[in-house]
């Protein structure tokens, strides 16, 4: 669930089913939940007007390739991220007015798992979430 703003003072409850490779039935969690305190906002990439990375899940030995569609022109930090934060690919990248599709990176060096592709431009950032299987 993506939510785009979430409200100061609000209680938001959340609960998490496992799911890997050898446990595709698991029950769900508990249910949790969390107060929202003094949010914050991330600037997303308004450049962008639709992407994704295709195909997902990825198997790994494959490239990962972004689709990209932009109505201007622009540059931006691009960097895929490990579940520990850790960045574990960056490269500039430059996108065209129109829709493009771009390769990335092999990913014979990624472990399985999920990884987020963070792009980053003037102060604004934007991520998608990448599966390697």
């Amino acid at each position: 669930m993506i939510t785009e703003e979430l409200v100061d003072g609000r209680t938001y409850y959340w609960r998490v089913r496992g799911f890997n490779e050898f446990n595709t039935c698991s029950d769900y969690s508990d249910v949790e939940s969390f107060i929202v305190e003094h949010p914050t906002n991330v600037n997303e990439v308004e450049l962008i007007d639709s992407w994704a990375i295709v195909p997902q899940p990825l198997l790994q030995g494959n490239n990962i390739q972004l689709q990209l569609s932009s109505s201007t022109s622009w540059a931006a930090d691009a960097e895929l991220v490990n579940s520990l934060g850790q960045v574990v690919w960056q490269q500039q990248l430059y996108f065209n007015n129109g829709t493009q599709t771009k390769t990335l990176a092999d990913t014979d060096q990624l472990k399985p798992g999920m990884y987020a592709l963070r792009l980053s431009t003037d102060g604004r950032q934007s991520s998608l979430a990448l599966i390697v299987q």
